[in-house]
């Protein structure tokens, strides 16, 4: 019997796994990464081949952790990262502001510490050109720093950044153009003239 309930062609498997998670119908569900087509399957353990270019997805039960994110009004748990995160708004960087705005609903401005943490923002972003990212080095000691002190040790820089210019303390991934991938620059604490999306995370 045929157990598939939906397929479409996706960004990632994290796409994909959301997908599957938000339909109540979806036990499983396998990504295809050469063709980036998704199939949700009502089936929990269906029949699979190995293959080196699929991902098979499974539903869980859900941890503690999680079901307080989902608990949470306008937050998302991504299985795949491991993350509890919130989509914002897309406005003028103004770090001043944008500093204020995930405390404001009981999070932080995401905080990419590895490689799996910068394609997961670089998945959700979809369209946006820009995303405003937590650490700055507006300190005594001019090293990058997260906003609990920690010392940053993972960075992707872009083509000639840092710019280490005077006041550039803060810190953006800007999409590369044609291609679906980020790199980081350094940028001033106010930018009205760029805009960035803002993601959160708990």
């Amino acid at each position: 019997m045929d157990t598939i309930i939906h397929s479409a062609t996706v960004l990632s498997d994290i796409t994909c796994a959301h997908w599957c998670l938000n339909t109540p119908t979806c036990c499983s569900a396998s990504y295809e990464i050469t063709t980036k087509e998704c199939l949700l399957d009502s089936c929990c353990y269906p029949d699979t081949q190995p293959s080196m270019n699929g991902i098979f997805i499974q539903k869980t039960e859900k941890s503690s952790r999680e079901q307080e994110c989902i608990d949470s009004v306008g937050f998302i748990f991504s299985t795949t990262a491991n993350v509890c995160y919130h989509i914002g708004p897309e406005i003028a960087i103004n770090f001043t502001y944008i500093n204020t705005f995930c405390p404001s609903i009981g999070s932080e401005l995401i905080k990419i510490d590895s490689y799996e943490k910068h394609v997961f923002a670089q998945d959700i972003a979809a369209t946006s050109v820009r995303i405003c990212i937590q650490g700055n080095k507006d300190n005594t000691d001019f090293q990058f720093r997260f906003d609990d002190g920690s010392q940053m040790n993972y960075f992707l820089w872009d083509i000639g950044q840092p710019a280490n210019k005077n006041d550039q303390h803060y810190l953006i991934m800007t999409k590369r153009e044609n291609a679906n991938l980020y790199q980081w620059n350094d940028v001033f604490k106010l930018r009205l003239d760029l805009q960035c999306l803002v993601i959160c995370e708990k």
